[in-house]
């Protein structure tokens, strides 16, 4: 994991969460605590700090960006996540730099632009950097990102190697650009794809759509591509769909709001991203939506899709449905309203 390079970042009680067994670890510790300091609004920091905040700590959640996941997550689909974690009892100090950790023999606080927060321990959620030492000094190329570069079949330039997980780049199936360090149903298929041609088959891992999901607090939030922030970032044009539904029968016990936001090219309507959020049935329906647009899926296609409708699993007008129709009704207001030129 990237480490913060700043003074005291070497001190006792700065935690780097690497595996199960550190978690373990660190867990017999968290009875001792009433303080924390979370460093980093990644996936695992959003994680991290809201179960933290649920076991009663007292949690501040420090991070440059204006909100959590800023680099990928749009600030609409970010509002709730902030006021679930403000709820379990996390203080979020955003747009805050950290300058240093204090401390003697152990870390007793983290210094920051926004001044300095007393803690017990302090669990450090940067970004993961690929361990890419080894095959560089074999001579391996390595690509834009740092990664290891390899081909479609995990092959890299060097004679009868092939490489795969957080280590290699692959390219984004929107865009083409390279990127790494994505999830671990990445690293598992690129592995499987990489030891079946390492023995012989003739297996392709292609570009990929990145569905992602997660709980954040009370919710849980997902999505596919891009967001609405990334689009504009890279100056992707698209047409926006949103719509809510529910998760079930909106009478049958514990059916949900299920907010959904897809992004479409705006000539040929094929969806190219979408972020979701909700309780049950998120993380299967970004799993669809990556799939759908890797094979080409319009706003058309999902306005009309078929869908189970079965009260305790599903209800009778599908999230995702609803949000494409709504797109769909906007483009037509948006094309009645614009005036023909003579």
């Amino acid at each position: 994991w990237e480490k913060p390079d700043v003074p005291g970042a070497n001190l006792p009680g700065l935690h780097y969460v690497k595996d199960i067994r550190a978690a373990m670890e660190f867990d017999k510790e968290l009875d001792k605590m009433k303080r924390v300091a979370v460093v980093g609004a990644t996936p695992l920091g959003v994680e991290m700090a809201g179960n933290l905040g649920h076991r009663g700590l007292q949690v501040d959640f420090i991070d440059e960006g204006p909100w959590v996941l800023s680099e990928v997550l749009d600030p609409d689909v970010a509002e709730p996540v902030h006021e679930s974690l403000e709820k379990r009892g996390v203080t979020l100090r955003l747009g805050t730099r950290v300058e240093g950790f204090a401390g003697t023999d152990r870390v007793t606080a983290v210094q920051t632009s926004a001044g300095e927060f007393p803690c017990d321990a302090v669990i450090v959620c940067l970004h993961k950097m690929p361990n890419a030492q080894l095959a560089e000094a074999a001579g391996i190329e390595l690509g834009t990102t740092g990664g290891i570069k390899v081909d479609e079949r995990m092959r890299t330039s060097a004679e009868g190697v092939w490489a795969a997980g957080d280590v290699v780049e692959v390219p984004h199936g929107l865009t083409m650009l390279p990127i790494r360090g994505l999830t671990g149903s990445h690293a598992y298929a690129q592995g499987r794809v990489a030891a079946f041609n390492a023995a012989g088959r003739d297996l392709v891992y292609d570009p990929v759509w990145i569905p992602w999901g997660m709980v954040a607090g009370d919710y849980t939030i997902g999505g596919f591509s891009i967001g609405e922030t990334l689009a504009n970032a890279m100056g992707v044009p698209y047409v926006l769909a949103k719509g809510v539904g529910v998760s079930r029968a909106r009478y049958y016990p514990g059916a949900t709001r299920t907010h959904v936001k897809l992004l479409a090219e705006p000539d040929t309507l094929k969806i190219i991203g979408g972020q979701l959020h909700g309780g049950e049935g998120i993380k299967e329906r970004c799993d669809f939506l990556a799939f759908a647009a890797k094979r080409g899926a319009t706003l058309e296609d999902l306005a009309w899709m078929e869908n189970i409708y079965s009260p305790p699993i599903g209800a009778l007008f599908e999230p995702i449905a609803i949000a494409a129709q709504n797109g769909l009704a906007a483009l037509r207001e948006q094309t009645e309203r614009t005036p023909v030129a003579a």
